[in-house]
């Protein structure tokens, strides 16, 4: 069995600099052919592990650097499953192939699945799709995909839109993958599980520094290897303090916390005054002092 993982990167941050760690632990394996690909190429062309694609590397043209990607892998290497993934992605291969061991690899579309879009509309205009975070192709799904791209919806996220025509238009089943998520700071070891074989951290959510990621997938890769408990207690403390520290400093995480207090000390204010009869009457003839100027 060929596996080959493909990997949406850019030279933009935090992707630049997460990138060598990546390739320093799980793309290392050798039981996996790792391609990174990215935009602003001057021609669809490989660069050692690097796939540079003619096409521009901006957000809304992610559906068109996906499929060039896609033909491309198609056309240059041998495969019989591909697994598609963003940078902020640490993969345990050998939990992997054992996944893969247990599957069909024909017809085979697998992943974590959601429902787009995410607000309340009619079961007739939901879409099933399979999360673009991390997915598995079947090579055969692959080529329909590349053949029936004439009915792909541009005007869709990467992922649905992808999903819109396996699923929905070429029928295509999905069979269920798995993944654990990162996003609320420091993933203590106990909390990681390790029979898993995609995680996936994201730390701005929360407001915490993005280049700390590369903590999470440190972390992540060197939890099988550390069987002192007292060591792991010790590396847990130590980290989970790092990143409240520098999550405290993160500017973004100030100005969320200020406009919180803001927001505190308004409500209070008006609490207050409203407890004072004559300034609260104060304040309500000026209220309507303005309105009246308003309409004049």
């Amino acid at each position: 069995m060929k596996v080959l993982v493909l990997v949406a990167n850019s030279n933009s941050y935090p992707s630049n600099i997460i990138l060598p760690f990546i390739k320093k632990t799980w793309a290392q394996d050798e039981r996996i052919k790792t391609i990174f690909y990215q935009g602003d190429g001057e021609n669809d062309s490989l660069h050692g592990d690097t796939l540079l694609l003619n096409v521009s590397s901006k957000q809304e043209f992610v559906n068109e650097k996906g499929l060039k990607a896609f033909k491309w892998v198609i056309d240059n290497i041998e495969f019989d499953v591909l697994f598609r993934c963003t940078t902020t992605t640490y993969l345990d291969i050998e939990n992997m192939i054992n996944f893969l061991g247990k599957q069909k690899l024909d017809n085979f579309f697998c992943g974590p699945v959601d429902v787009y879009p995410w607000y309340e509309v009619p079961e007739e205009e939901k879409i099933t799709f399979v999360s673009g975070a991390g997915c598995f192709f079947s090579r055969d799904v692959i080529e329909k995909l590349i053949e029936n791209k004439d009915q792909y919806d541009f005007s869709l996220n990467d992922d649905v839109a992808i999903s819109e025509l396996l699923v929905n238009k070429l029928k295509i089943p999905i069979t269920q993958g798995y993944r654990q998520d990162f996003y609320n700071g420091y993933p203590f070891f106990n909390e990681i599980d390790l029979n898993n074989y995609h995680f996936r951290f994201k730390l701005s959510p929360n407001f915490y520094p993005r280049y700390l990621e590369i903590l999470t997938l440190l972390s992540i890769h060197f939890r099988k290897s550390l069987n002192n408990n007292l060591l792991v207690l010790i590396v847990d403390f130590m980290l989970y303090l790092i990143f409240k520290f520098l999550r405290f400093l993160n500017p973004k995480f100030i100005y969320y916390k200020s406009r919180i207090f803001i927001m505190k000390i308004k409500k209070y204010t008006i609490n207050i005054i409203k407890r004072i009869p004559l300034i609260y009457k104060f304040f309500e003839l000026v209220k309507k002092s303005k309105q009246k100027k308003i309409v004049n």
